[in-house]
């Protein structure tokens, strides 16, 4: 027997829907900067970014190209830019004390879903109070978090819907695991079998309606994001969040020609990273004599 204990947006998260997920926005944004002659170089990492005299003049890769630039901007991991990618040359008191006291927003595990299912009219997301406890990743847990997406026909054909399933989760207790060893593997299919036994108790009969799954754990988001702890970004206090929000730290003293954008910088999630973009676009507009505009 399940008690459902909350339906609805859960708090500190965004209640902000738009059709085609995040991938539709980030396919947006790049189909417009190609558009406007950009150049886009995917599966390179960078290894350092160049200074001189101050001034950052490029940046290495890890296969040791050196591109050179007017500017650079870093969208990446806020702790690797700070301390990997500029040797911790130019971070301020400020920063450092905030990456070393402040907490992290924790890493997840994700479970996804493709059901042949319509859930169109029921709750967007549901949290749940188990009867009986389960454990997943070495936790005991006593809720189950699920979202489905049928308000979006982008996602799922008609008639069926994608759902997810989040646990907060500890990168250290996945570090116990080699990644992608038989441990791993076999941990990912007990948390899916685990989930699937969970939701089938208030969802009757989505076992047997499941066509497709995944499961992505931290080292996933390590593997595809580089994320500092595999995390979210800081931990939003209200002082921290005003902090962001009023000073954004933007450029870093000592360091000309150079700006950092992110959940590292703004606060976590898409419409933060988006805002901080735009807000370091119109700077050097603002900087080099030129109109800001829009479309």
């Amino acid at each position: 027997m399940l008690r459902v204990e909350n339906l609805g947006i859960i708090p500190g998260f965004s209640t902000i829907v738009t059709q085609g997920s995040s991938l539709s926005l980030a396919k947006t944004i790049e189909s417009t900067f190609l558009a406007l002659n950009g150049k886009i170089e995917y599966r390179k990492n960078v290894k350092r970014i160049e200074v001189t005299d101050g001034r950052a003049t490029g940046i290495e890769l890890d296969n040791g190209t050196v591109e050179k630039a007017d500017i650079v901007i870093s969208a990446a991991d806020g702790h690797a830019t700070l301390f990997d990618m500029l040797g911790d040359r130019f971070t301020p008191p400020g920063l450092r004390e905030r990456y070393e006291t402040n907490p992290v927003y924790p890493p997840f595990i994700q479970v996804s879903l493709g059901v042949n299912r319509d859930m169109s009219g029921t709750p967007h997301v549901v949290k749940i109070q188990t009867a009986v406890p389960f454990e997943i990743a070495g936790q005991t847990r006593h809720e189950l978090w699920y979202q489905h997406y049928a308000f979006d026909p982008t996602i799922a054909p008609k008639g069926k819907t994608a759902v997810t399933v989040l646990y907060p989760s500890e990168l250290a207790w996945w570090e116990q695991l080699p990644y992608g060893g038989t441990e791993y593997r076999a941990e990912k299919k007990r948390i899916l079998h685990t989930t699937i036994a969970q939701l089938e108790q208030v969802l009757p009969g989505i076992s047997s309606q499941i066509e497709i799954s995944d499961v992505a754990t931290p080292f996933t988001t390590l593997r595809y994001t580089h994320n500092w702890k595999a995390a979210l970004g800081f931990l939003m206090t209200k002082t921290l969040a005003a902090e962001m929000a009023m000073k954004p730290q933007y450029t870093l003293p000592g360091l000309d020609n150079f700006y950092m954008t992110g959940q590292w910088v703004r606060g976590f999630g898409v419409p933060m990273a988006v805002i901080s973009g735009k807000e370091v676009i119109r700077k050097i507009c603002k900087a080099d004599g030129r109109k800001f505009r829009v479309g």
